[in-house]
């Protein structure tokens, strides 16, 4: 590794500036490394970490938690929490699990339900660290895990709170998502603004008057624990629905998922983060969209969101509840928001900003080395097709066909049987 960069000692010294020095010499070195299988007895110290570190509510104690006890309790999955302290003070942590049966690989707790990837680091220990460093943590951690292969940390933002992702200084290739980005310090008349305010103005006065013709509109901030479970039934009905039609496997529906975000939306919720956060939009007495998100600081990070398939589709309830939303973010004290991962048009309609992520693949074994080759390889291919309008399109439709062609022969086969 590197040697630490340290400030020049005097001859003479007190005790407290030997702590002071100390700190100022802080690097992967002098660390302790631990794993662990939970986050609990790390709580404190890894809450402090937040404070310093810039993070979203994914890297929170709370979020992962949670996570860990509902997400992450498959018989594949084994937590490895990765903290690094001195004279016991943490100065990283990195929330990992360890999957695979054959071939093992660390990836970020959350999977699929993680848009945004990092670790927390201490500001001091990032100031003395390098390239030679990160690569000399995680061959010490690949010594510590037996049996694993690769590591596998993807959706990773390249900067993020002004500040460079430190795992970034590790080899890394662009991601096959990018997450879009509103910046809402202006307000929401400089949010229209920038990105076609007058047609916005127009197509929402037009949905208000649609809306108040089948008995109005209310947009919903979900504040209570029993009214976020509400909208969470209501969201997963819409989008099994949405996701059925379109051939899409049904992330939400699953027991561990369902867990996981009844949890966050029974989660206590401060000045300083909200696990879930739901917003919804009614026309005509129902519901007809829903937003749900997690606040840290003064961010929202999307997490999901659902339309009805009804006979008010015409009104487009989701940019409705879009335009409501931002507005309300924009007057609430939200300085920023963005939508997550994935390329829709209404996400390029509102976000004038992209975050670019990139993923690290890096091999912590020899016999790793093919592997990791082949999924870098696989990434870029699936960043391409996902980069081409007309094949991506053509997926898609084929995987709609295929999902109604399913629907007959179900159908068929009910038919018969009965």
């Amino acid at each position: 590794m590197q040697a630490a960069v340290c400030t020049e000692m005097p001859v003479s010294v007190s005790p407290a500036s030997v702590s002071i020095l100390s700190n100022s010499c802080i690097s992967f070195e002098n660390l302790d490394i631990v794993v662990t299988d939970r986050a609990s007895g790390l709580q404190e110290n890894w809450e402090e970490l937040e404070s310093l570190s810039p993070v979203s509510i994914y890297q929170t104690y709370q979020w992962v938690n949670a996570c860990l006890e509902t997400l992450e309790v498959e018989e594949d999955y084994q937590t490895m929490i990765i903290s690094g302290s001195f004279q016991g003070k943490t100065y990283f942590i990195l929330p990992l699990v360890l999957e695979g049966k054959f071939i093992k690989r660390l990836r970020w707790v959350g999977g699929k339900h993680t848009n945004l990837s990092m670790g927390l680091f201490h500001p001091e220990l990032i100031k003395n660290s390098g390239t030679k460093n990160f690569e000399a943590l995680f061959k010490r951690i690949g010594s510590m895990i037996p049996g694993v292969s690769f590591a596998k940390l993807c959706c990773q933002p390249r900067q993020w709170g002004g500040q460079p992702n430190p795992i970034l200084k590790l080899p890394f290739q662009d991601s096959v998502h990018k997450a879009y980005y509103l910046n809402l310090e202006q307000g929401f008349d400089a949010v229209l603004k920038a990105g076609n305010g007058k047609r916005k103005r127009k197509k929402f006065r037009s949905q208000v008057r649609m809306a108040e013709k089948v008995g109005g509109y209310r947009l919903l901030v979900v504040s209570t624990p029993s009214e976020a479970l509400k909208i969470l039934d209501i969201f997963r009905k819409q989008k099994a629905l949405r996701f059925k039609k379109q051939g899409i496997r049904d992330m939400f529906s699953a027991t561990e998922s369902r867990r996981f975000f009844n949890k966050l939306a029974v989660a206590p919720v401060s000045e300083q983060s909200a696990c879930l956060q739901l917003f919804a939009l009614e026309i005509g007495g129902e519901i007809r969209a829903v937003f749900g998100g997690g606040r840290f600081g003064s961010h929202l990070s999307g997490y999901f969101s659902s339309i009805a398939d009804d006979e008010l589709n015409h009104i487009s309830p989701g940019e409705m509840l879009l335009h409501l939303l931002i507005e309300y973010c924009a007057e609430n004290g939200y300085k920023s928001l963005d939508l997550g991962c994935g390329d829709e048009r209404y996400k390029r309609s509102w976000c004038q900003e992209q975050i670019i992520l990139s993923d690290v693949i890096l091999p912590l074994s020899k016999r790793a080395l093919p592997l990791v080759y082949g999924y870098r390889a696989w990434c870029v291919v699936k960043r391409v097709i996902r980069s081409n309008d007309p094949i991506w399109k053509f997926i898609r439709k084929l995987r709609a066909k295929k999902a109604e062609f399913r629907d007959v022969i179900t159908s068929v086969s009910s038919s018969s049987s009965s």
